[in-house]
């Protein structure tokens, strides 16, 4: 996935439309988007913030006690926004955001 491609992804979920929009939820400005779109590059710390944004639940303090066994749930008794929660922290391999997702779970059981 290149820059421009993580940027709109990011635009997706935050149900934005344009850069400018983006820009001012970052509390950046639109050059620096396309400053990172034109190097093809997010510096790392913009990556951290976009993240926050995009997953919040992803700062919560939570154990580093990971089970090795994978997750089961059932989505048909969940809503469908803990379900695309889910769904989102799922895709990320991190003991904090294993432990976000069995959080998440946890609340809806």
């Amino acid at each position: 996935m290149n820059t421009r491609e993580e940027l709109n992804q990011a635009k997706i979920t935050l149900k934005l439309t344009t850069d400018q929009e983006l820009a001012d939820i970052l509390e950046t400005n639109k050059r620096n988007l396309e400053s990172w779109v034109k190097r093809n590059r997010i510096p790392d710390k913009w990556r951290m913030i976009i993240s926050h944004h995009v997953h919040p639940l992803a700062k919560l303090p939570l154990e580093d006690k990971v089970e090795e066994a994978p997750m089961q749930y059932n989505s048909s008794n969940l809503p469908a926004d803990i379900v695309s929660i889910v769904e989102i922290l799922k895709e990320f391999d991190t003991k904090q955001r294993r432990n976000v997702l069995r959080y998440v779970l946890e609340m809806e059981s």
